[in-house]
């Protein structure tokens, strides 16, 4: 009996560390790693140190820091009645440029409030989740933590709030689709994708079709039927969540025309995804 059980682990064991086409020649060990151990140790996805000069090319970062710099340089920001950033502090943050909006650009949208902006909304809450600034009395100012990150180089603090956007923000935050884990869960499974597909422009929905191949439940949860196929809802909504209010807010993709409701748009990834995302190869053979 014990011959007998040694040799199923040991199938098992192969199993596990035997590549599959569908994770990309990936065993579901390292799937695993890719899952739950994102950026950290041997992750196959790693966030690489940039050049100090390479940060000024990441929009969101920049945003942050801005607001960061800003609640320093004044001491602290007091907040509106109810809670929000002042409108003067919402219009500067905008009006630096760093991340357009359309539905602003385009008049649909009055920038007023903080709820105005789904940027600087989001600026506010990363920087409060990464404990950079903190909410006391109705007024923001700068934790401990974010005081001595700020006084550094841009090293310590970027990868922590990169990972903070992945692993800590819900990206189902700013939209009312089903699945709230579409799209972010398996986030570095789509790095990989786009490291061994993204140096061609390429249609959404070809990676909307590679995640959902590697991760069919997300498919078989779907309420309705007519939702059960990776190139309409479901796509959509891994589009908009991975590529439009993630990796293009990070520069590490380019996005070839405007999304007009429900037409798709064409990904690219940018120079800045080579330097920053480093991926492992698989270990072994499929």
């Amino acid at each position: 009996m014990s011959k007998l059980e040694d040799r199923i682990k040991k199938n098992i064991r192969e199993s596990n560390l035997k590549g599959r086409p569908e994770f990309e020649g990936y065993s579901p060990f390292e799937m695993e790693l890719i899952l739950y151990n994102l950026f950290g140790e041997n992750s196959p996805v790693q966030i690489n140190p940039l050049p100090e000069q390479d940060y000024l090319q990441i929009p969101l970062f920049n945003l942050i820091k801005y607001l960061a710099n800003l609640i320093r340089s004044e001491g602290e920001v007091k907040l509106t009645a109810r809670g929000y950033l002042p409108p003067r502090v919402v219009k500067e943050l905008y009006q630096q440029g760093f991340i357009f909006e359309r539905a602003i650009e385009m008049g649909i949208t009055k920038l007023t409030t903080e709820n105005d902006s789904l940027t600087v909304q989001l600026t506010r809450i990363l920087l409060e989740m990464g404990g950079i600034i903190k909410k006391r009395n109705n007024k923001l100012s700068l934790t401990k933590q974010g005081r001595g990150m700020l006084q550094k180089d841009n090293h310590d603090l970027f990868p922590h709030l990169f990972e903070t956007a992945c692993k800590k923000f819900s990206w189902a935050y700013f939209d009312a689709f089903d699945d709230e884990y579409i799209g972010q869960l398996g986030f570095g499974f789509s790095l990989i994708l786009l490291n061994n597909y993204g140096h061609e422009k390429r249609q959404e929905s070809f990676y909307a079709e590679k995640y959902f191949t590697a991760f069919p439940t997300f498919l078989e949860h779907q309420n309705s039927p007519e939702m059960r196929t990776s190139d309409d809802h479901t796509a959509f909504v891994y589009s908009v969540r991975t590529f439009e209010r993630f990796l293009a807010y990070f520069n590490l993709v380019s996005l070839k025309n405007e999304k007009v409701f429900w037409g798709e748009q064409q990904v690219q990834t940018t120079p800045l995804f080579t330097k920053l995302i480093k991926i492992i190869p698989p270990m072994g053979p499929i």
